[in-house]
């Protein structure tokens, strides 16, 4: 397969393509990610919001992988709605679990520890972090799509 990649990632670059998406519909900034390389790759929660960008890929790309790390703690009903939409919608998932079972961290952490606490730091970087870049190693994009809402923190509102 020969990738093709375009897209020229550096930070005056970046604005430069913000700017040129900043009115875009999603559907028109999936396209224009997929004209830019092969490797292409978007990611899912399977948050309140998630299934609208997962039907928007699946009507735009439905062949580019789509990655959820299950960290496992969700809640079963998140868990019912995410096993739905994978078997509803023609996908290619891919599921990356942390490599310690989320009994057994809680039984070394004494459960989710606190932000600041001593755990905090490894159980980031063990539930989301260890499993994204293990996604990251073994699918090699060169773009990631994935959905954000600025409302949810101060950082996101000050990004384009």
């Amino acid at each position: 397969m020969i990738i093709k990649t375009m897209i020229e990632l550096t930070p005056s670059s970046l604005q430069a393509h913000s700017q040129q998406l900043m009115d875009k519909s999603p559907e028109d900034i999936i396209r224009w990610a997929l004209e830019q390389s092969d490797a292409v790759i978007a990611s899912t929660s399977f948050s309140r919001d998630s299934a609208l960008m997962l039907h928007l890929i699946s009507q735009v790309a439905p062949s580019i992988p789509v990655v959820w790390v299950d960290h496992g703690y969700n809640l079963p009903n998140a868990y019912m709605v995410a096993e739905e939409l994978m078997q509803q919608l023609p996908l290619a998932f891919y599921v990356f679990n942390p490599l310690c079972s989320a009994e057994r961290r809680n039984a070394l952490m004494g459960g989710i520890p606190a932000i600041g606490s001593e755990h905090f730091e490894r159980f980031v970087d063990e539930v989301k972090l260890e499993p994204f870049n293990r996604a990251i190693a073994q699918l090699k994009p060169l773009i990631w799509i994935n959905g954000m809402r600025k409302e949810e923190t101060d950082f996101r509102k000050n990004l384009d």
